[in-house]
């Protein structure tokens, strides 16, 4: 949230989608060095010295964003907290784009983040190698998702047009990839994994939307209230996708395809 503000801040308007899909594809790279280039230093220090060495750099990172990111005056705020959180989530101009936001990318980062590695394993019979390089691949594709959305948003707003209608169409390729899990034809299902995997990286384009609708000073809560959806949605897609598996009996320790 803190990156999508300062972004409000330094840079004009009709390059936010822009400079989000760039952040957002920076912040992806994590998504990936979790995946298969994570396996070359869990071997040798363990996890425990993994997450000490991500803390240490970590803290330089923000150590570093200190010292380095200019300051830059904001317009005064005028309202409470409360008062402008009310104001945000009573806007019908946030309602046009939150359900969509919440359910499309909340699903994606849901379906991602937890239930691929199981449906990969249940259904496809993965070993961890390959399983390991399916994630690695989602990862990529997460990353590489944000890039394109943001410049794809940053060329349609470059010719006047409506980011609105790239993301009505990532919401319904996400459906597609979606259904294609279901029926599982007779093919590898990484494309279909991958087409998740970059919907959930639309954030480029939602945050930028919103941010539209808004003044600056209100961006980053704007930003913030959707988050909130956004997050909310995956967990309890998260939730709910194992409470329907655990009405099937686990067979040879997998839950069978009709389960998912």
């Amino acid at each position: 949230m803190s990156s999508l503000k300062i972004i409000v801040l330094w840079f004009p308007r009709e390059r936010i989608a822009l400079i989000n899909g760039y952040m957002i594809m920076l912040g992806s790279l994590g998504a990936v060095t979790a995946t298969t280039p994570a396996g070359m230093p869990l071997d040798k220090m363990g996890w425990r010295g993994l997450f000490e060495t991500l803390a240490v750099a970590s803290a330089a990172m923000a150590i570093l964003s200190y010292l380095a990111v200019p300051e830059r005056k904001t317009e005064p705020q005028g309202r409470t907290n409360a008062a402008t959180l009310k104001r945000i989530y009573s806007d019908p101009r946030f309602w046009r784009i939150a359900p969509l936001a919440a359910i499309c990318i909340g699903s994606a980062w849901a379906l991602q983040s937890l239930w691929a590695a199981p449906w990969l394993c249940d259904v496809e019979r993965l070993d961890r190698a390959s399983l390991v390089s399916e994630l690695f691949a989602m990862a990529v594709a997460l990353s590489l998702g944000a890039l394109a959305l943001g410049i794809l948003g940053n060329w349609l707003r470059s010719r006047s047009k409506r980011t609105e209608t790239l993301f009505a169409i990532v919401a319904a390729t996400l459906v597609v990839a979606e259904l294609a899990l279901i029926l599982h034809p007779p093919w590898s299902s990484l494309l279909s994994w991958c087409t998740v995997a970059m919907a959930g990286s639309a954030t480029a384009l939602t945050y930028a939307m919103i941010a539209d609708y808004f003044r600056t000073g209100l961006v980053a809560r704007v930003n913030s209230g959707l988050s909130v959806l956004q997050f909310g949605s995956a967990f309890i897609v998260q939730y709910a996708t194992g409470v329907i598996l655990e009405q099937w009996a686990v067979e040879a320790g997998h839950y069978p395809a009709m389960a998912y």
